[in-house]
This record gives C-alpha cells, sequence and structure tokens, in this order.
C-alpha cells in the first residue's frame, strides 16, 4: 500500500511510477486532498490527468466529505479519504491490504524472548516460507497464504521433506487463498516450499 499525505503540488514523473503501480494491481490511498499542479512548469494538466486516471476524481472538483474509491482490472485500489482518522484508515486497510501471510488467531506469544515471525520470499517463480518460534513454548495456529498453492514441509533441523496434505483453498473476494495448520516447537523453524 502505498500512502499519499494531501498536497496540492507533485511531480508529475513520480504520479506517473504511482499510476503503474495502481494499474499493476497495487494500492494507492491519498489523504485529505489531491494534487492538481506539477512541480515542473507546466504540467499542471498531466497531474490532474493521471489523478482522473488513478482516483477517477477531478483534483479540482473533489468532494471533500465521502471517502470515494475506484478499482480495475488488474486488482489495483485508489482510495481518496478527505478527513482521514484511525476508524477510516484501519478500515481501508483492513479492506484493500491483503497481507501475503496471515495467522489465525494471531498466536500470543507475550514472553520477553519469543515470538512467530516469518519470511516470504520468491525463487523461480516458486514461492518459500519460513516460519520461526524463538519462544520456549510450542506454537499453533492457522496459516492463511495468498494464492491457491501446493506446498511441502521442509524440515530444516531433520532434512525431511513431507507435502502438507491438510491445506484447504478458499476464495475471498476474488481472490484465492491457502490455509493450512501450523505448529511449531519450542526454539524450532520450518519451511514451507511451493
Amino acid at each position: 500500500v502505498l500512502i499519499l499525505t494531501g498536497s496540492k503540488t507533485i511531480s508529475y514523473k513520480t504520479l506517473e511510477k504511482i499510476r503503474d503501480y495502481y494499474a499493476q494491481g497495487g494500492v494507492v490511498i491519498s489523504t485529505t486532498s489531491l494534487p492538481a499542479k506539477s512541480s515542473e512548469k507546466g504540467q499542471d494538466q498531466k497531474v490532474i490527468d493521471l489523478i482522473q486516471e488513478i482516483f477517477a476524481l477531478n483534483p479540482l472538483l473533489q468532494d471533500t466529505t465521502q471517502i470515494q474509491s475506484s478499482s480495475n482490472k488488474n486488482g489495483g485500489h485508489a482510495v481518496f479519504i478527505p478527513n482521514p482518522n484511525q476508524q477510516n484508515l484501519s478500515q481501508a486497510l483492513d479492506k484493500y491490504l491483503l497481507a501475503d501471510v496471515r495467522f489465525s488467531p494471531n498466536p500470543d506469544l507475550s514472553t520477553d524472548f519469543g515470538k512467530l515471525n516469518y519470511i516470504h520470499k520468491l525463487k523461480e517463480d516458486k514461492n518459500i516460507y519460513y516460519f520461526t518460534n524463538s519462544s520456549d513454548e510450542t506454537v499453533e495456529t492457522e496459516v492463511i497464504l495468498k494464492g491457491k498453492l501446493k506446498l511441502e514441509n521442509w524440515d530444516p533441523h531433520t532434512g525431511i521433506t513431507t507435502e502438507l496434505k491438510s491445506l484447504t483453498h478458499f476464495e475471498e473476494d476474488g481472490v484465492s487463498f491457502t490455509k493450512g495448520k501450523l505448529r511449531l516447537g519450542g526454539v524450532s523453524s520450518t519451511f514451507w516450499v511451493e
């Protein structure tokens, strides 16, 4: 998610990059006001056109009372929040930010030494997830991954590779997800590899 704070002026070259990000499926949230002027001389109309392309709003005529959004066929979302606050920003982030990894329920590891962490990498078009538990307690949680995935469990402690057969798949707002149970003993780790 890219968040633009309210401004009246922006570089049209920067805005072109933001438009490209949105066109490729990115989420752009703008608050307070939308820019209508370019920091480059004589390029104001380019800024206006790009704002209209991204937000489907004319920045010279913007409604400053209603949250407005637009989307594209690649899953990009643009949201304008004229009066931002904790509640409406949180709602926008919850609605449009589809995290690549979620836990349900979120583990409560409140010890000073431990918590559940993960790293998600993409190598040669294959997803690799590395989960670690640095606490002394066993962690059990459900992991929700973005995408319809077939995964194997690679145990770095034993070198044993096993298929994760308990995975299930579901869709949410047209996006595919994979769900599976994760159980990590104290001070241990595992890989889930596509």
